[in-house]
């Protein structure tokens, strides 16, 4: 994490590993056996860690899959082995060997779910490699603060850089003291959500001036036709203590899940300079076909996904209201000095550019009809840009980083470089990145020419057209997948 003020990054990692933990996660149960059961690889994995061998006996191995890429699927395997760290189970299936990696539920404590999958030791190793720390760009410090369990997400905080909340992708909630280098789990994801941990996804966390933390959640809820129900939760954290109490859901509605591995859901929250609540809803599909899959929709996207939300956050029932349209994953968003808001977007996997887009209220941002500055459809079944329909081209990247030119720009960045976390450095940050902006940028997961892992410095030009125009450079280089920026 970069120790600066009000800027923090998350590192996501294949496979994070907590090498220093003592505490046991609830729900935990079956025979303890001596350490030297435990297979050399998950030694090499725990370092310093205790690690404790569970009796496989007692679990069954609840695997979450994707039939052909799209249909989700739950098998049931039994374990050949099974070895506890402080908050992670490995576990070998007894059938092929084949390595399984997750939690126990707290639901059925003899149910392991199991999120993550390596074919072999070698494999499994590699990913929970810690790889060293990026040199520091100039005028700046680095330094590892925590090393964290399972999927961070996202980060929020008070602003003044002495500690943190750290939202998992399920739903759990950690305390982390930046100064001391500490951690504390305070909130268990299956304590305030519905369903399995395989069921629910956590993408989004912001505390308001209040002292109220904001959740967004994403849960599966299956049925005739499969459902995304999307919740707001909030509750009441103790400034002093830093606890929060039970998320209670502050605003709720649904729509069908998304086809594929596409439903990108609800994410970001953040409360803009108009003192109101934005919430990046993400697109339902790859890039607005219908799906032929049973119990799925077949509608393509719905009034509420592929936009920005916008919400009251004094009302206790808040109305939602559309912001602006057309971004297939607005994952990360910020406001610069002057109040403008820009938003980072992702692209399709037909290798469009990532974008980067000035958001103003009641514009559309293209998707699914146009990605980038594109004039050609990607795929048959793009539909036509609606008559009347005014887009609002992203931002023209010059360069040098991530592609563009000074000769050619792309608008914006190279595909699948996947933006997930997006700040303004004002005055509180060094005078040579005033005014500047940092953009995250996950990387790709497709098996193309590598993008992303790494940071980008931003600095924007407004022409006399009221447009923008950006030079993007390389600021902090590689990293592994950063998550978000606050």
């Amino acid at each position: 994490m970069i120790s600066m003020p009000k800027i923090a990054i998350s590192l996501v990692r294949l496979l994070p590993v907590a090498a220093f933990l003592t505490w046991a996660p609830h729900g935990f149960c079956g025979l303890i056996a001596l350490q030297s059961d435990v297979p050399a690889v998950i030694k090499r994995v725990a370092g310093t860690g205790v690690v404790k061998t569970l009796d496989a006996s007692k679990y069954t191995l609840r695997i979450f899959t994707f039939v052909d890429g799209r249909s989700p699927q739950v098998t049931n395997v039994k374990p050949g082995g099974v070895w506890q760290l402080p908050d992670m189970v490995y576990a070998r299936e007894a059938e092929n060997g084949k390595w399984r990696v997750g939690n126990i539920s707290a639901k059925e404590p003899n149910v392991i779910e199991a999120q993550t999958s390596y074919d072999t030791e070698a494999t499994l190793e590699r990913a929970a490699a810690y790889q060293p720390l990026p040199k520091a760009p100039a005028g700046w410090k680095i330094r590892e603060v925590v090393r964290l369990s399972d999927f961070p997400v996202r980060m929020a905080s008070d602003g003044k850089g002495t500690w943190m909340y750290i939202a998992m992708t399920n739903g759990d909630v950690w305390y982390v003291d930046v100064v001391a280098g500490t951690r504390k789990r305070i909130l268990i994801g299956t304590d305030y959500l519905r369903g399995d941990g395989l069921s629910h996804l956590i993408q989004g966390i912001f505390l308001d001036k209040q002292n109220r933390v904001y959740l967004s959640a994403n849960e599966r809820i299956e049925g005739e036709t499969v459902m995304n129900e999307v919740t707001l939760f909030r509750a009441q954290a103790n400034p002093k203590t830093h606890e929060i109490a039970k998320p209670k859901s502050w605003f709720k509605t649904s729509y069908p899940w998304g086809i594929g591995a596409f439903n990108h859901g609800i994410s970001k929250i953040d409360i803009g300079p108009d003192g109101m609540m934005y919430v990046g809803s993400g697109s339902r599909t790859g890039a607005g076909e219908p799906g032929d899959i049973p119990h799925y929709s077949k509608a393509g996207e719905t009034d509420i996904t592929a936009c920005l939300w916008r919400l009251d956050p004094k009302s206790e029932n808040p109305k939602l209201e559309i912001y602006a349209r057309g971004l297939r994953n607005p994952f990360a968003f910020c406001w610069n000095n002057v109040g403008e808001m820009f938003s980072g977007d992702h692209g399709p996997d037909a290798d469009a550019p990532e974008e980067l887009n000035l958001i103003k209220q009641g514009h559309h941002y293209g998707f699914p009809f146009q990605f980038s500055d594109w004039t050609k459809k990607p795929y048959p079944y793009t539909p036509d840009i609606p008559k009347g329909l005014k887009i609002d081209l992203p931002i023209a990247n010059y360069g040098p980083a991530e592609g563009g030119s000074k000769d050619k720009p792309l608008y914006s960045w190279q595909p699948h470089a996947a933006p997930t976390g997006l700040v303004f450095l004002n005055k509180g940050f060094p005078k040579s990145v005033q005014g500047k902006y940092l953009v995250s940028l996950f990387g790709n997961l497709l098996d193309v020419p590598e993008a992303g892992f790494k940071l980008l410095s931003l600095n924007l030009t407004k022409g006399k057209d009221g447009k923008y125009t950006m030079t993007s450079t390389k600021f902090l280089y590689p990293v592994a997948r950063p998550r978000s920026a606050c």
